[in-house]
């Protein structure tokens, strides 16, 4: 028997009682991402950049419950080479450092998107110069963050909606 003592109450509990409130109160305890990983998923995550991040209730509730950082719009090519050949790290070193610094993995996204490119990538019409560019940038980005990013998004969006898309139609 165990003897449970509060302010409200007093009383006296079984063996096999005792366990179960143990039970409940450590799973009560658990995050959302250790009760994804006791059901044998990898990660339970969440979108976020370095603006969230910054706020420190946003900050304090992905470190409590989410095992896995996606930056929503940061990695974006848009965000990272905004003119050719000027990349802008802050933000998505940002979100990285912080994912390092808390235990969290990252999932890169995303490498190529026709929503948020770069007017100057927009503006390529020569197949061959197109393909290079995006060869660059791919290499330039994952080769960055190699061994701190998890997996990647390579593209982002409805494939059918890309082949519409006139800025990214190579010939």
């Amino acid at each position: 028997m165990a003897r449970v003592r509060s302010r409200q109450f007093r009383t006296t509990i079984g063996a096999e009682s005792a366990v179960a409130v143990q039970r409940v109160t450590e799973t009560a305890l658990l995050t959302i991402d250790q009760r994804f990983k006791n059901r044998g998923k990898v990660y339970f995550g969440t979108a976020t950049d370095r603006g969230l991040l910054q706020r420190e209730k946003n900050a304090a509730i992905i470190r409590a419950n989410f095992g896995q950082v996606t930056p929503e719009n940061s990695m974006k090519w848009q965000s990272l080479n905004p003119n050719q050949g000027q990349y802008n790290w802050g933000d998505a070193d940002y979100l990285v450092d912080f994912a390092t610094q808390n235990g969290k993995s990252v999932r890169g996204h995303t490498l190529v998107w026709h929503s948020q490119l770069p007017t100057w990538v927009s503006n390529i019409r020569d197949a061959n110069t197109l393909r290079n560019v995006i060869r660059t940038h791919v290499t330039t980005v994952v080769t960055r963050y190699r061994g701190r990013i998890r997996a990647w998004s390579m593209r982002s969006g409805s494939p059918q909606r890309q082949r519409h898309d006139k800025s990214m139609v190579i010939n």
